[in-house]
């Protein structure tokens, strides 16, 4: 691809300890489309979708991003070789979110073309009326300020406990690399392998702070990697291994402010399974509740390869 000026060329860096189970692992892909599309776009990103159609080795991410819509929700297309196709939609600088949970200035930025309810669309941390759920009222007092409709809080289970308080789950670093980058603490009885009945996980879990002290991710980047850092659902109900590798994965990133190497609460389950396909819905919130991202994974289940 010839560069021009609207688009970019990012060799992103990955070394050997980012493997998941097959190759580099998918969420710090998606980090790397995330990567290039910031250099690109300034603004926050509302989703991401991800086709994932052949393993990665590690060594530099050769990413290349295209500005396809420069709107207010910008699009832009981001690939890896053969390997990697992704579609991410970026809500500009202005509006900007503040910490407070408001939207403020609503200038027109020249060719937004509008779209059905904005990078939210009708599900994940969209919904109705622009990205992360973003409504613009009336504005009688004429400050040029709209309301962000914040998600419903969620709140930890009684009594409240300490991340660390609860029992460490390491993952098999000869099987995931990756998971020496993850502290995870579990919440519920499942663990993976364990053969349990119920296709879901729910865990405390953040990258390990000795992460930050090599590489640098903003929060929707490390949201996308811990989106991704658990097995798949069905992994609580096996007794051994398998192959469940992603095909697809869908990110929305609600508009709120967190530190990326903060604790999250993290949920992920199987919502549906057939002889070679299954889908993850994963929800991933800050200590206080705060929605922060979700996720669906269509992933394929391989059997009789281990």
């Amino acid at each position: 691809m010839t560069a021009t000026s609207s688009d970019v060329i990012l060799d992103y860096p990955v070394d050997e300890t980012w493997q998941g189970f097959a190759g580099v692992h998918g969420g710090v892909v998606v980090a790397a489309l995330l990567a290039a599309t910031r250099s690109l776009v300034p603004g926050t990103p509302a989703t991401v979708t991800t086709h994932f159609l052949a393993p990665l080795p590690p060594g530099d991410l050769p990413v290349e991003a295209a500005l396809v819509h420069p709107g207010r929700t910008a699009a832009v297309t981001a690939r890896i070789g053969a390997a990697v196709q992704g579609l991410i939609r970026v809500i500009r600088d202005s509006p900007t979110i503040q910490g407070d949970a408001t939207i403020q200035g609503d200038a027109a930025i020249p060719g937004d073309g509008g779209g059905s309810g904005g990078a939210g669309g009708s599900g994940g941390a969209g919904g109705a009326g622009g990205a992360g759920g973003a409504r613009r009222p009336a504005d009688p007092g004429g400050v040029g300020r709209s309301v962000l409709e914040a998600a419903p809080a969620w709140a930890p289970p009684e009594p409240a406990a300490e991340p660390e308080k609860y029992p460490r789950l390491d993952l098999p670093v000869q099987l995931v690399p990756v998971g020496q980058h993850f502290e995870i603490r579990p919440v519920s009885a499942s663990r993976p392998l364990a053969g349990g009945d119920d296709p879901a996980f729910d865990v405390w879990i953040r990258l390990r702070p000795a992460v930050f002290t090599t590489r640098t991710f903003d929060a929707p980047e490390a949201a996308a990697i811990l989106l991704d850092a658990l097995p798949p659902g069905l992994f609580a109900t096996l007794r051994a291994p398998m192959p469940i590798p992603t095909a697809e994965l869908t990110a929305h990133f609600a508009p709120v402010a967190y530190q990326p190497d903060s604790w999250f609460r993290l949920r992920q389950r199987t919502a549906w399974t057939t002889s070679d396909l299954c889908v993850d819905e994963t929800e991933l919130r800050t200590a206080d509740g705060t929605l922060a991202a979700q996720a669906r994974q269509l992933r394929r289940i391989i059997r009789n390869r281990l």
